[in-house]
Protein backbone atom coordinates (compact mmCIF):
# COMPACT_ATOMS: atom_id res chain seq x y z
CA UNK A 1 0.00 0.00 0.00
CA UNK A 2 1.49 3.61 -0.86
CA UNK A 3 0.50 6.29 1.35
CA UNK A 4 1.13 9.91 1.13
CA UNK A 5 3.09 11.85 4.25
CA UNK A 6 3.79 10.70 7.35
CA UNK A 7 1.38 13.23 8.59
CA UNK A 8 -1.77 13.26 10.31
CA UNK A 9 -4.46 10.91 8.74
CA UNK A 10 -1.60 9.43 6.76
CA UNK A 11 0.40 8.44 10.19
CA UNK A 12 -2.40 6.61 11.52
CA UNK A 13 -2.09 4.46 8.32
CA UNK A 14 1.41 4.13 8.62
CA UNK A 15 1.28 2.80 12.20
CA UNK A 16 -1.62 0.41 11.60
CA UNK A 17 0.35 -1.32 8.58
CA UNK A 18 3.89 -1.57 11.14
CA UNK A 19 1.24 -3.00 13.77
CA UNK A 20 -0.06 -5.85 11.67
CA UNK A 21 3.48 -6.11 9.35
CA UNK A 22 1.97 -5.20 5.99
CA UNK A 23 3.68 -4.22 3.13
CA UNK A 24 3.90 -0.15 2.95
CA UNK A 25 5.61 2.48 1.38
CA UNK A 26 5.57 6.59 2.21
CA UNK A 27 5.78 8.59 -1.22
CA UNK A 28 8.38 10.17 0.72
CA UNK A 29 11.76 7.61 2.08
CA UNK A 30 9.91 5.38 4.07
CA UNK A 31 9.15 1.52 3.52
CA UNK A 32 8.23 -1.43 5.22
CA UNK A 33 8.20 -5.41 3.56
CA UNK A 34 7.43 -8.56 4.06
CA UNK A 35 10.95 -10.71 3.81
CA UNK A 36 10.82 -14.33 1.96
CA UNK A 37 12.60 -16.57 4.19
CA UNK A 38 15.71 -17.83 3.64
CA UNK A 39 16.32 -14.10 2.32
CA UNK A 40 18.99 -11.51 3.50
CA UNK A 41 18.03 -7.66 2.82
CA UNK A 42 19.63 -5.46 1.34
CA UNK A 43 22.28 -4.02 4.02
CA UNK A 44 22.44 -0.31 2.74
CA UNK A 45 24.48 1.99 4.77
CA UNK A 46 24.61 -0.47 7.65
CA UNK A 47 27.60 -0.62 9.85
CA UNK A 48 29.41 -3.92 10.23
CA UNK A 49 27.80 -4.89 13.45
CA UNK A 50 24.42 -4.08 12.21
CA UNK A 51 25.32 -5.72 9.32
CA UNK A 52 26.90 -9.02 11.44
CA UNK A 53 23.17 -8.54 13.77
CA UNK A 54 21.38 -8.72 10.77
CA UNK A 55 23.09 -11.67 9.18
CA UNK A 56 23.01 -13.76 12.14
CA UNK A 57 19.34 -13.22 12.94
CA UNK A 58 18.67 -14.41 9.36
CA UNK A 59 20.62 -17.45 9.98
CA UNK A 60 19.09 -18.05 13.39
CA UNK A 61 15.44 -16.84 13.31
CA UNK A 62 14.94 -15.83 9.75
CA UNK A 63 13.83 -12.18 8.89
CA UNK A 64 10.06 -11.84 8.16
CA UNK A 65 9.44 -8.49 8.19
CA UNK A 66 11.87 -5.37 7.25
CA UNK A 67 11.82 -1.14 7.90
CA UNK A 68 13.61 0.59 5.92
CA UNK A 69 14.87 4.45 5.54
CA UNK A 70 15.94 4.97 2.32
CA UNK A 71 17.96 1.74 1.14
CA UNK A 72 19.14 0.74 4.55
CA UNK A 73 16.95 -1.23 6.98
CA UNK A 74 16.17 0.44 10.24
CA UNK A 75 14.06 -2.42 11.71
CA UNK A 76 13.67 -6.27 11.42
CA UNK A 77 11.41 -8.74 12.60
CA UNK A 78 12.56 -12.49 13.31
CA UNK A 79 10.57 -15.44 12.83
CA UNK A 80 10.06 -15.84 16.27
CA UNK A 81 8.65 -12.74 17.02
CA UNK A 82 11.70 -10.66 18.15
CA UNK A 83 12.36 -7.07 16.68
CA UNK A 84 15.60 -6.11 15.97
CA UNK A 85 15.62 -2.27 16.23
CA UNK A 86 19.08 -0.73 14.46
CA UNK A 87 20.89 1.57 17.34
CA UNK A 88 23.04 3.68 14.50
CA UNK A 89 22.31 6.69 13.38
CA UNK A 90 22.08 8.27 10.34
CA UNK A 91 20.09 11.25 9.35
CA UNK A 92 17.60 12.95 10.91
CA UNK A 93 15.31 11.95 8.69
CA UNK A 94 16.11 8.38 9.09
CA UNK A 95 16.36 9.12 12.90
CA UNK A 96 12.22 9.92 12.67
CA UNK A 97 11.78 6.80 11.06
CA UNK A 98 13.18 4.72 13.59
CA UNK A 99 11.53 6.59 16.37
CA UNK A 100 8.21 5.68 14.18
CA UNK A 101 9.60 1.68 13.62
CA UNK A 102 10.32 1.74 17.24
CA UNK A 103 7.34 2.65 18.79
CA UNK A 104 5.06 0.53 16.26
CA UNK A 105 6.48 -2.65 15.83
Amino acid sequence: MLIGSLHGKQSWVLRDALKNRQDVRTSGAMRAQSNRPGCIPNTGRLSDAEVIALRDDSDAHGITYVVYSYATPIAWVRGDGEVHLVAQRFSPTTSKHQSIAACYL
